[in-house]
């Protein structure tokens, strides 16, 4: 009799922004004013969380993988350009009001409540931006940056792997049509 727990990955659903949009995040970012012992993210890590899922079995997976596809995806222009400190602790870069975004998240979210994952108050706390530092006490944001414009044609389910270094790892993306 086996009684080891399943194996599991750590998910999430995200959206990655193209070299160029990182590009301009990290000169973006080179305008702030960071404390000393500040974290930058790794500009190839940042993204958008449109669901975190957390330690999940293979057959969830690949259920949730399946549903995912039933969500309709379209192109959208998202403007980056509103920076914030969150608890002292974290820098963010927030995206302005988009109603395709909203949509899509809404999507996602109804097909991870179909798969049987929790999304308790889901609609109510999600907040889009990208994480673009730790550790920011005493970070100064720019007073007016230029706006960052995202083309977004696609969405991908994600494993955040800790070890031998953390990185992540696309195992399904979610394209707009044509």
């Amino acid at each position: 009799m086996n009684d080891l727990p399943a194996p599991t990955r750590r998910l999430f659903i995200g959206l990655f922004p193209d070299p160029g949009v990182q590009a301009a995040i990290a000169a973006h970012r080179a305008s702030w004013s960071w404390p000393p012992g500040a974290r930058l993210t790794n500009v190839a890590r940042i993204h958008m969380t449109l669901h975190f899922l957390g330690e999940v079995e293979a057959g969830r997976e690949a259920l949730l993988s399946r549903l995912l596809c039933e969500v309709p995806v379209h192109r959208m222009s998202l403007r980056l350009g509103t920076p914030q400190t969150w608890r002292q602790q974290i820098a963010v870069l927030r995206t302005q009001p988009h109603a395709g975004l909203d949509a899509l998240h809404e999507a996602i979210v109804r097909q991870v409540a179909r798969a049987g994952f929790a999304v308790a108050n889901e609609r109510e706390r999600w907040l889009p931006h990208l994480t673009i530092a730790r550790r920011t006490r005493g970070a100064v944001p720019p007073a007016d940056p230029a706006p960052i414009v995202w083309r977004v044609d696609h969405f991908a389910l994600v494993c955040s792997h800790l070890r031998p270094l953390p990185h992540y790892e696309a195992i399904a993306r979610y394209p707009a049509p044509g």
